[in-house]
């Protein structure tokens, strides 16, 4: 973790060739390159929500956004009004959500690499070589000075490739070593998959946990002497996931149970996010059963739930918006106390696919949303 004193190297380190192979492979496709070199945008009709263009980056913008929102829906000044929040108040809470994934995966490494990009001719229409030759990096080994350069660098967030050089800040933080220490299996590796330019599971384990683990089970698992590496402790941010549903995937009690009501939410080829304001859906570690016991008067009462989808094809009439909906839980319906196999199973096709995603952590969750809103996935 950086310290508190102020201290900062002037010092520009280069982005290195080992990682840009870790996170590319041996050749980038531009098309995928392209998709990646976005920026952060945040959208016309949902002050907050952040857009995202193509399908490849939402492993970087779905983790920024449930950190972003962290900040907002709780934050005292906005908590009555989150949603009508200034642009002012609503760039201070995206930059603290940097800092916070920057100071997440600086806890093992004393050190935050910031990138730093500066191309005079057109930038949106860079080779992937011209890009990663400009890229150079701060050292940062202060919270006063990282915090300072993060907010002074908005400008870069939100201009091109803002989304690539705010990863490129989070692995170079991180460390290769670590990296490649943490990824316990090489199918998971390059980081953006060369066919179809998603983020790896890895990746999005990185920006939630601080882990770069491809495995979402508590703990690790010794399989013939070969450990692999799971989750060890509750993130501020959660992760479901419909892989779960036909059990291609674990997902244990850490990622199922945020110390915040936001969850990442996994398909097969996209994230969204799932938040809520109400704080009775989380357990924190350790928690006694009294303290369990209290918060169970949610059962059978309802609270509103919101789900965020980046890309504008996949939100009604192509606004990116939060949908909105009345849930309810009823007994039995909370964290991994009922197995989900308890349940009176619910036909395929009969309910939207994300009903069956929080299914994997609520059992009996029931969903109306606003405004006959169908929350895509995909």
């Amino acid at each position: 973790m950086v310290t508190n004193s102020n201290s900062s190297s002037h010092e520009m380190i280069k982005l290195p060739c080992e990682l840009r192979k870790l996170v590319w492979g041996d050749n980038i496709e531009q098309s995928i390159f392209e998709r990646w070199s976005q920026r952060f945008q945040f959208s016309n009709d949902e002050p907050s929500a952040l857009i995202q263009y193509e399908g490849g980056p939402c492993s970087v913008l779905t983790t920024v956004q449930a950190h972003l929102l962290n900040e907002l829906i709780f934050c005292k000044r906005c908590q009555y009004d989150w949603r009508q929040a200034s642009s002012d108040e609503i760039d201070l809470h995206f930059l603290n959500a940097l800092v916070s994934i920057l100071h997440l995966l600086s806890s093992s490494n004393n050190k935050v690499y910031l990138a730093n990009f500066h191309y005079e001719k057109q930038k949106d229409n860079l080779t992937v070589n011209q890009f990663h030759q400009e890229i150079k990096f701060n050292i940062c080994q202060s919270n006063i000075d990282l915090k300072e350069i993060v907010f002074s660098r908005l400008q870069m967030w939100k201009n091109s490739y803002g989304v690539l050089l705010f990863l490129y800040s989070c692995l170079m933080t991180k460390t290769i070593d670590l990296l490649k220490k943490e990824i316990d299996d090489e199918t998971s590796l390059p980081l953006i998959d060369i066919a179809h330019g998603h983020g790896s599971q890895c990746l999005t384990n990185l920006l939630i946990t601080g882990f770069a683990t491809p495995h979402c089970f508590d703990g690790d698992k010794d399989i013939s002497g070969l450990t692999l590496y799971g989750i060890h402790q509750q993130a501020s941010i959660g992760f479901l996931s419909s892989l779960e549903i036909y059990r291609l995937m674990e997902v244990g009690w850490f990622l199922k149970n945020p110390k915040s009501p936001i969850w990442i939410l996994g398909s097969e080829t996209h994230l969204t996010v799932i938040f809520s304001r109400e704080q009775a859906l989380v357990e924190q570690d350790g928690e006694t059963p009294l303290k369990k016991a209290l918060k169970r008067p949610l059962n059978g009462k309802p609270f509103i739930i919101y789900h965020y989808n980046g890309l504008p094809r996949s939100n009604k009439d192509k606004k990116v918006l939060y949908a909105s909906a009345q849930a309810n839980i009823s007994d039995y319906g909370y964290g991994n106390d009922t197995p989900i196999s308890a349940v009176a199973p619910v036909q395929p096709g009969s309910y939207l696919p994300i009903t069956g995603v929080l299914r994997t952590k609520w059992p009996t969750i029931e969903l109306q949303w606003d405004d006959d809103a169908k929350p895509s996935l995909n």
